[in-house]
């Protein structure tokens, strides 16, 4: 409601008070003759109209005062700037609202928290994508060109296909994380622990890495384990094949890689070590970071989400993992389990 509307209100309210007053007026002067009880009904009329009148400015200064407070609150929500402080502690109607619009700040402080770290961690999210794609696309164009030329012999052309098809294999297996990563964090598909046999899980993650560990003559060795856990057999094979993987990668040739289980109060430990090159201590809180390799790893194969990977699908079960390494000696990945389904998963 504009002011001029509610100035015509409110001159159509002083009208009716005036003629009701005026109405009383009359009639006291019609009906008696007597000129003492005339002057008390003026006075009492003119006393009356004056309390009226005062009660509607002082109510109408509250009114004026308290939608100013409401509009500067807003606006201080709405500019992202410093409130001012707020009483909260009395019953009044400004503490009330006052209440109120300190929630709907939180609230819309927080949204705007959420809605700029999504914001990061999308432009990261493109700026990986785009670094990892980088590398491979352009020597899929290099490979394209040199077998573009007629002048190429066929032993050439046969070195340049294999790297070809290396680095559409690169691409396949970035592709993969990358839709994996992205229905485990946006829901679409999630792990469904149940109980399940960890000597299963242990023999099926090694199965699938033993290939790769013994071109390079890496002995496996794990401990017998008759425990059932709760945990997702599909996902969690994948998450341990992943630490294995890159346990092969790091170690020298003719390495050795165990594997042993321990159960505790809450959780099992299944533990992963290593005789390979190690972590610097300085990057162990990184190695679990969307496409994080070390400098010196760089030449060896990898896109740096497998270890991602594995902390999502493992967190998403409740579970947790922890690294120790040392430096040209090895690293030990413990991967914790729950013991009981009712124990809490985080609210990833």
């Amino acid at each position: 409601m504009n002011r001029t509307k509610l100035r015509t209100v409110d001159i159509m309210i002083c009208a009716v008070e005036i003629a009701v007053i005026l109405t009383l007026v009359i009639g006291v002067f019609l009906l008696s003759s007597d000129f003492v009880l005339r002057l008390l009904a003026c006075l009492c009329s003119l006393s009356i109209a004056l309390c009226l009148i005062a009660v509607r400015l002082v109510a109408r200064a509250q009114f004026v005062r308290f939608t100013e407070y409401v509009c500067h609150q807003l606006d201080s929500i709405i500019e992202d700037t410093p409130a001012d402080y707020i009483q909260l502690e009395d019953e009044s109607l400004h503490s009330k609202i006052g209440a109120k619009l300190l929630k709907v700040r939180e609230i819309t402080q927080g949204a705007a928290q959420r809605s700029e770290h999504l914001k990061k961690s999308v432009q990261e999210l493109v700026s990986d994508i785009s670094h990892q794609l980088k590398t491979p696309l352009s020597n899929i164009k290099m490979v394209a060109e040199t077998l573009d030329d007629e002048s190429t012999d066929r032993e050439r052309r046969q070195f340049f296909i294999s790297g070809l098809k290396t680095q559409v294999g690169k691409l396949e297996f970035l592709i993969d994380a990358m839709m994996k990563i992205s229905r485990l964090e946006n829901g679409t598909i999630a792990p469904k622990p149940k109980l399940s046999p960890v000597l299963e899980l242990i023999q099926n993650a090694v199965e699938a890495i033993h290939p790769a560990a013994a071109k390079k003559h890496i002995k496996i060795t794990g401990s017998e384990s008759d425990l059932q856990l709760y945990f997702d057999m599909r996902w969690t094979v994948e998450a341990l094949f992943n630490i294995l993987d890159n346990a092969v990668k790091y170690t020298p040739d003719g390495g050795s890689i165990t594997i042993s289980v321990c159960r505790m109060a809450l959780y099992t430990r299944i533990e992963i070590s290593d005789t390979g090159i190690g972590i610097l201590p300085e990057h162990l809180n990184d190695i679990f970071k969307r496409f994080y390799r070390e400098n010196r790893m760089r030449q060896t194969s990898g896109v740096g989400v497998g270890l991602y990977l594995t902390r999502e699908i493992i967190s998403r079960q409740g579970g947790y993992i922890t690294v120790q390494s040392c430096v040209d000696k090895g690293t030990t990945i413990s991967v914790y389990l729950q013991n009981d389904k009712t124990a809490n998963v985080p609210d990833l």
